[in-house]
């Protein structure tokens, strides 16, 4: 690792008032992995009452802050969160550009992930599909924290006209045209077109993290997002939220899929990343001056995951 980590890094819990420590020597960690060998610590409920209140603690090594946007302002604002990017990107490039690497050894739950995935979207656009007839023309999506290309090829690339690709990694996105040039939908760049009947194809790949990303206006009718709002605090998580909102055409949508902590925000220090919980979620959401649509629980996970929801969202006005 890359910096200076406790002899036991805390993990999610299924139970409302433990925290799991695993020891960071072990190389099987993962951020949506709940592991059966560990050591508990009872925090006690009310410390953590993220759910009753909007008070969101933070539960980081061995300490639980009360007031996580102070932790935010000492370990990430202090340098604009350049450590904290930084430390991200690194533990991402030693993770192999598969689909089993970007699910962390879950490789398998990826066909019921993305079946899960186009059942949800196309109940939230069927809701919007009067809006988006009338407007004519292409429909156009974007991938945001892409990786490999996993969910544009499985599902995205099925549903729209076009897609882009956001990912800061760079061998990522090399896997990624690879993949969708596999699959016909992506013409390597020679601008012939895509070998797919139904004519959708992919049309950008964005080598940049979503903190440094800012969509054109008014250019997409969906804006997927899924397993990467977690790398980014609450302050850079509600500003590309914003930025999305305007990035979206008449009837569009942002989509969010994201793992939930059963309380408190659990932070993992090997990947720059939280995990939050749904009341958390739900104030960043009303933060970006979006409006909560639907929402609905993945089906069908190992046991040993975390929650994961799916939240639709659109612009107030």
């Amino acid at each position: 690792l890359s910096l200076s980590l406790p002899s036991e890094i805390p993990m999610a819990c299924a139970c409302h008032r433990y925290v799991m420590f695993l020891p960071c020597h072990d190389s099987s960690h993962d951020p949506c992995r709940l592991l059966r060998s560990c050591r508990w610590m009872d925090v006690g409920r009310p410390r953590l009452g993220c759910d009753q209140d909007e008070t969101h603690a933070m539960v980081a090594d061995d300490t639980v802050y009360e007031d996580v946007d102070t932790w935010w302002k000492e370990h990430v604002h202090a340098d604009r969160g350049k450590k904290w990017y930084r430390d991200a990107i690194h533990y991402w490039k030693g993770v192999d550009a598969t689909v089993d690497g970007v699910l962390g050894g879950f490789g398998s739950v990826s066909h019921v992930d993305t079946s899960e995935s186009r059942a949800f979207l196309h109940h939230v656009l069927e809701s919007q599909r009067k809006r988006t007839q009338e407007r004519g023309g292409r429909t156009r999506a974007i991938d945001c924290g892409a990786g490999v290309g996993r969910i544009t090829e499985q599902l995205l690339i099925d549903v729209f006209d076009d897609v882009d690709l956001l990912e800061p990694l760079p061998h990522f996105l090399d896997k990624a045209k690879e993949n969708l040039a596999r699959a016909g939908a992506w013409d390597g760049g020679q601008h012939k077109g895509t070998m797919r009947s139904d004519g959708h194809r992919v049309n950008h790949f964005f080598q940049m993290g979503m903190q440094d990303f800012e969509p054109e206006e008014k250019a997409y009718d969906c804006v997927w997002i899924q397993w990467c709002l977690g790398h980014l605090d609450d302050r850079a998580c509600v500003e590309f939220l914003q930025r999305c909102g305007k990035g979206l055409r008449d009837g569009g949508l942002v989509v969010v899929k994201e793992n939930i902590s059963s309380k408190g925000i659990i932070l993992d220090r090997e990947d720059s990343s939280v995990t939050r919980p749904h009341s958390c979620w739900l104030r960043l959401f009303k933060q970006s001056g979006l409006i909560l649509v639907k929402v609905e629980n993945q089906r069908q996970f190992p046991r040993e995951l975390f929650e994961v929801k799916m939240y639709a969202l659109k612009p107030k006005c």
